[in-house]
C-alpha cells in the first residue's frame, strides 16, 4: 500500500471514529427479554451452615421459622454482568427477622456483602459481584413465623415497553436493569391499580458494591393506594452505566405497569465535550495539511 492510501486510510478511520462516537448517545441499543415466572413455592429451611438450601433464580421458597434461630442459603452463580437481589418478607408484618448476605460459606463478618434489618416486613439486599459467584443468605429469625426467600437476577429490559410487574400475591419484587446512556433523561414511570400500593427504586452502583432498600439512588413512595409513581434519571456525561429498576409491592393484590422512556437532552457541560472538540480540530488541521501538500492524494489510484 502507499502513502496515498495509508493517508486516507487512517483519515477515514478518523472520521469513523467520530461518526460512531456520535452516534452512540443516539442508540438505545436492543436488549433481549428473558421473563421468568415461579412454577411452583418450595418450603424447606436448614438450621445447618454446612448444609444450606439452594436457592434457585427466581424460585421463592416459603419458609416456617422458629424464634432465636439461624436459617442458611446458598444461591446460584451469580454473573458479574447483572445486578442480583435476594429479598426476605415476613407474612405477618408483626414477625422480625432479618437478612444478611455473604461472599463465602463461612457466613463470618469478614465475608458479608450487605445486611438488612428493616423495620418494615421486606428485607433485602441488592449487589453486583465482581466475579461470578455463589452468594450465601443467613436469616436471623427473632420471632416465630412464615416468610418467604427469594433470590433473582435482574431481567434486561428495553425502552419504551411496557412491562407487568408484581402479577399475584406472592410477587413481592420484580427487578429490571437498563443501559442508560449520556446525553439523555430517562422517565420511568410506573401505573399502579387503584387497591394496590407499589414503589419504584432505582439503583447504580459498581461492581464491588452494594444496597439494602434503605439505600436507593432514586426513588418514589407515595404510601397511597392507587398512585402512580415516578423517577427520573439524568446520566453523567460520557459516563453510560447500567441502572436497576426494582418494583416493590407493598399493599393489595393487583399488578403494575412500568415504562422507561428516554429523550434527548442538550445540557451536556462544555467543558465536558472540549476532548471531543479538540481531538475533531486536530483531525481536520491534519488533514487540511496533508491535501495542501498534496492535493491529489484523494486520487487512489
Amino acid at each position: 500500500m502507499n502513502i496515498k492510501k495509508i493517508y486516507v486510510l487512517l483519515i477515514t478511520v478518523f472520521l469513523l471514529s467520530i461518526l460512531l462516537f456520535s452516534g452512540k448517545i443516539d442508540s438505545f441499543g436492543s436488549n433481549s427479554i428473558h421473563l421468568q415466572t415461579p412454577l411452583n413455592m418450595i418450603t424447606s429451611e436448614s438450621t445447618n451452615p454446612s448444609s444450606p438450601i439452594l436457592l434457585s433464580n427466581d424460585i421463592k421458597d416459603y419458609e416456617s421459622y422458629s424464634n432465636s434461630t439461624d436459617y442458611y442459603y446458598e444461591t446460584y452463580v451469580m454473573s458479574e454482568m447483572d445486578y442480583h437481589l435476594v429479598w426476605l418478607y415476613s407474612i405477618n408484618s408483626s414477625d422480625n427477622f432479618n437478612l444478611n448476605l455473604y461472599s463465602a460459606p463461612t457466613y463470618s463478618f469478614n465475608d458479608i456483602i450487605e445486611c438488612s434489618y428493616s423495620n418494615s416486613n421486606l428485607d433485602l439486599a441488592i449487589f453486583r459481584p465482581t466475579n461470578s459467584i455463589p452468594t450465601y443468605a443467613k436469616v436471623e429469625s427473632i420471632d416465630s413465623g412464615d416468610a418467604i426467600v427469594e433470590a433473582e437476577t435482574a431481567l434486561e429490559g428495553d425502552f419504551n415497553h411496557h412491562y407487568t410487574v408484581c402479577q399475584d400475591a406472592q410477587e413481592i419484587i420484580d427487578i429490571y436493569q437498563f443501559n442508560l446512556y449520556w446525553g439523555y433523561e430517562y422517565t420511568i414511570k410506573l401505573s399502579v391499580p387503584d387497591d394496590s400500593d407499589l414503589d419504584l427504586y432505582g439503583y447504580h452502583f459498581i461492581n464491588g458494591s452494594s444496597a439494602d432498600i434503605d439505600q436507593p439512588d432514586r426513588n418514589s413512595s407515595s404510601s397511597t393506594l392507587g398512585t402512580d409513581e415516578e423517577i427520573i434519571i439524568s446520566q453523567d456525561p460520557f459516563d453510560d452505566a447500567l441502572w436497576a429498576i426494582v418494583i416493590i409491592k407493598r399493599e393489595g393484590t393487583g399488578y403494575g405497569s412500568f415504562i422507561v422512556k428516554g429523550e434527548r437532552t442538550m445540557d451536556i457541560p462544555s467543558y465536558e465535550f472540549i476532548p471531543v472538540l479538540i481531538a475533531l480540530l486536530i483531525g481536520i488541521y491534519i488533514s487540511l495539511i496533508i491535501f495542501r501538500k498534496n492535493p491529489s492524494i484523494f486520487k487512489l489510484s
